[in-house]
């Protein structure tokens, strides 16, 4: 009743491929998940470069600083959209960056020539962007401008008066 020329797969040999594709399953997703994992970095650093130079040619064009109404000193911490990390730095009072330098509507005025960027979305782990703006035109020389995303964990882990990021935050500090 069979054919001697049957085509088809017997169990051993399915058990035999099904065997290969797991183990290149399991050499492949660590490589992959490590190479995700640092194009979310770099996504998130190549953000904070693009808000950075933002936010110079901002204070360039508007001759005051991004920290509120005609430079006054009442917004410390300008955030992007995005969800809320679970610890921020400390910030006498908080704005949005979009009303900086996307449409002018804060602090622009007739000199604003932006928009200097299109958008300030989340970063790649859903966070907002924060900038620390208590340093800007000040006169106290351990306050540092910061522009940061929380990283993976979502808290932010680094110290706004250092000089380097600490945790899984990315950032760049604005000279």
């Amino acid at each position: 009743m069979y054919k001697k020329n049957d085509q088809g797969f017997t169990l051993i040999e399915m058990v035999v491929v099904v065997a290969i594709i797991a183990s290149l399953a399991a050499i492949l997703v660590p490589v992959i998940s490590e190479e995700l994992a640092s194009s979310d970095e770099s996504k998130a650093l190549g953000d904070c470069q693009r808000i950075s130079a933002a936010l110079t040619q901002y204070v360039k064009d508007t001759r005051h600083f991004p920290t509120g109404t005609l430079g006054a000193e009442t917004h410390g911490l300008l955030y992007s959209d995005g969800t809320q990390a679970s610890v921020e730095p400390p910030a006498s009072s908080k704005a949005s960056l979009f009303g900086f330098v996307c449409d002018g509507t804060v602090n622009g005025g007739a000199k604003f020539k932006g928009p200097y960027i299109e958008n300030i979305p989340a970063d790649p782990w859903g966070s907002r962007y924060i900038v620390t703006t208590d340093g800007y035109g000040s006169t106290y020389p351990d306050i540092n401008v910061w522009v940061l995303s929380a990283g993976p964990d979502l808290t932010f882990d680094t110290d706004i008066t250092g000089f380097k990021t600490s945790g899984d935050d990315v950032g760049l500090l604005i000279d």
